[in-house]
């Protein structure tokens, strides 16, 4: 198999780059891709009831986002009070009131948010960067 023919490429036709991670295609835009880790490092003072009560609205909210397609994978991070996910958004703007509307929002000790490049797109820059040191 060719390795060109096995890495997608929007086609010209297809697609408009705007920035080196985003494509516009006629169909659909593709969202702007971000890896959000979050983290409690003392529980509230609150009864662990009440406390709990939170924690199963958040993953009920992360579920309903998995459904929407806006978190595309992720969860507890093991061992610990925390969690990550993948989340796909159209703007800062949507970032921002996806993870301010987190149930457990105020209780967080620790929020990290990495854009992420698609991984087609890590290939293709690879892959221009090889082909200029030969």
């Amino acid at each position: 198999m060719n390795d060109e023919k096995a890495v997608h490429r929007p086609s010209h036709k297809a697609a408009t780059i705007l920035h080196p991670s985003v494509y516009i295609r006629k169909e659909s835009i593709l969202k702007m891709l971000f890896l959000l880790k979050v983290q409690i490092k003392e529980i509230p003072d609150m009864p662990v009831k009440d406390f709990l009560g939170f924690v199963v609205k958040e993953w009920e909210y992360f579920i309903r986002m998995r459904k929407r397609g806006r978190i595309l994978a992720g969860g507890k991070l093991a061992g610990s009070r925390g969690a990550a996910a993948i989340i796909e958004v159209d703007s800062n703007e949507d970032l921002d009131q996806l993870v301010t509307n987190l149930p457990l929002f105020p209780f967080f000790t620790d929020i990290e948010i990495t854009p992420l490049v698609p991984t087609d797109k890590a290939l293709l820059d690879v892959k221009r960067i090889h082909s200029l040191m030969k």
